[in-house]
């Protein structure tokens, strides 16, 4: 009787350290997703863990990143083919860490060619 006691109480224990080993780690984000199957990050915590789990979804300040870079923000003026503001007026705008990367690497070769880029 004990000993089967013993195995149940192993097998107990095993499926506990896969669950909270396996499954538990599987979630990408925290919060819930939209009707696009999106996921919804509503909290500045669940932001923050997410770029805690993943340095590449950090959202970097493309003006501090990328300096000389031109923005053209048409959504927030009415001067865009909608012919209305889509969000506030801004100063910047924002990008992940391997957008911005890779925009600096395009803007190097582009400098050698005495090109530019302009951001819309």
């Amino acid at each position: 009787m004990i000993g089967k006691l013993r195995v149940w109480v192993r097998i107990i224990l095993l499926f506990a350290i896969y669950y909270f080993c396996i499954c538990s780690t599987v979630k990408a984000q925290p919060g819930n997703k939209n009707k696009y199957g999106l996921y919804i990050i509503d909290h500045i915590k669940n932001f923050r863990e997410t770029v805690d789990a993943d340095s590449n979804k950090q959202m970097l300040d493309v003006r501090k990143c990328l300096p000389g870079v031109t923005l053209g923000l048409r959504y927030a003026t009415a001067n865009n083919f909608m012919h209305q503001k889509l969000y506030p007026p801004t100063h910047t705008t924002y990008l992940r860490r391997p957008a911005v990367t890779a925009l600096r690497n395009v803007i190097e070769e582009l400098k050698k060619q005495n090109l530019s880029i302009k951001i819309l």
